[in-house]
């Protein structure tokens, strides 16, 4: 597939192997993360090829020697190891026991997906550990990435806020003004803990005159927030290295809102975002990745070792993510499982903290 990535200019078009060829690249596990200590008790093995000649060339793993449950919905499958009756709030068509799985006799046992955080649900202290410590593992290592974030954090003075906004695709796309509001509610009531009368007024004012009542938080988000540490009652400018958006709150309560705040989203164009306009009004000083072109420029001449494609687009989000995770207090996206990962590892691993299980 090399010959995709620098076409001739004979090509009136790229040949229909090429179509797909810039969509995704193939990069180790243990380039992105330090799974050593997974694999002192479990084999990995580290595919590069996910067709099923591959599995029959390199495995001789054929089709007889596949037990495959195949999804036909996206809530199709649960796994428990528990009493598959015993499963309150499912959402999934079938509930499937692991003990059932331990017993096929295949070779390879292929399951259409894992994704969800409730897809796997475990009540056993031993599986519950085992999935600890792997999720655990899944923390980003990469001393490239890490470099570039440690270099934007310091510009941001090391006392910063972040935001983890998911409003580009889907139903995301679809509800993102109140996907906003929800986080700036989060971002003044639970981090700054100003008083609800006080956001309520400052919503009024930022939006025009509408009123709203305050948003709720379910039981189960209320459950996962982060472990809380206060943040100063104002932050000198002097403490990052960047100009702000807008003018700085002169006096009063409002200074505590100088602090500076990055947003990692996957707009692409943030500061033009309209549902972005609450945020950008209320903190002066609101920073995006693209504000660090200097420092993301070290990935320009990243390349797959497996296809030659250039890297620096498919490592921007991890990259944003991990600098969000830096920060002194970090809100995600409600219903969004990248921004799980960012709150319930990234976050926590960085500050010292247990990781946070869901499922």
């Amino acid at each position: 597939m090399l010959h995709c990535n620098d076409p001739p200019d004979s090509w009136a078009s790229l040949p229909v192997d090429c179509f797909d060829h810039f969509d995704y690249t193939f990069i180790p596990w243990n380039w992105m993360m330090n799974l050593s200590s997974v694999e002192a008790n479990q084999k990995l093995l580290y595919r590069w090829n996910a067709s099923a000649d591959w599995l029959v060339e390199s495995l001789g793993i054929t089709a007889s020697d596949t037990f495959a449950l195949k999804d036909t919905l996206p809530l199709q499958y649960r796994f428990v190891d528990s009493d598959p009756l015993d499963s309150p709030g499912n959402r999934y068509s079938e509930v499937v026991a692991v003990s059932l799985l331990d017993q096929v006799p295949h070779r390879l046992l292929q399951i259409g997906t894992l994704f969800g955080s409730s897809r796997i649900r475990l009540r056993r202290r031993r599986n519950i550990e085992t999935r600890g410590d792997i999720r655990a593992s899944m923390e980003f290592t990469n001393e490239i990435l890490l470099q570039i974030a440690g270099t934007i954090k310091a510009r941001l003075g090391h006392l910063y806020l972040s935001a983890h906004l998911r409003l580009d695709d889907g139903h995301f796309a679809n509800r993102s003004r109140d996907t906003v509001r929800l986080v700036w509610w989060r971002l003044l009531r639970d981090v700054l803990e100003f008083p609800e009368e006080f956001i309520s007024q400052l919503e009024y004012n930022f939006t025009g005159g509408t009123t709203r009542t305050p948003p709720t938080l379910s039981d189960d988000a209320l459950s996962f927030r982060l472990p809380h540490v206060q943040v100063p009652p104002s932050v000198s400018p002097q403490t990052w290295n960047l100009p702000c958006r807008r003018e700085l709150h002169p006096e009063g309560d409002m200074m505590q809102l100088n602090i500076p705040l990055f947003i990692s989203t996957d707009v692409s164009d943030p500061g033009n975002h309209p549902s972005m306009r609450i945020l950008l009004d209320t903190f002066p000083c609101v920073f995006f990745l693209s504000d660090f072109s200097g420092e993301i420029s070290s990935l320009d001449s990243l390349k797959s070792g497996y296809d030659g494609l250039h890297l620096k687009e498919f490592l921007i989000p991890f990259l944003d993510a991990i600098v969000a995770s830096r920060a002194h207090e970090m809100v995600g996206t409600h219903g969004s499982t990248f921004s799980q990962f960012v709150e319930d590892v990234l976050w926590r691993r960085y500050h010292g903290y247990e990781i946070q299980q869901r499922g």
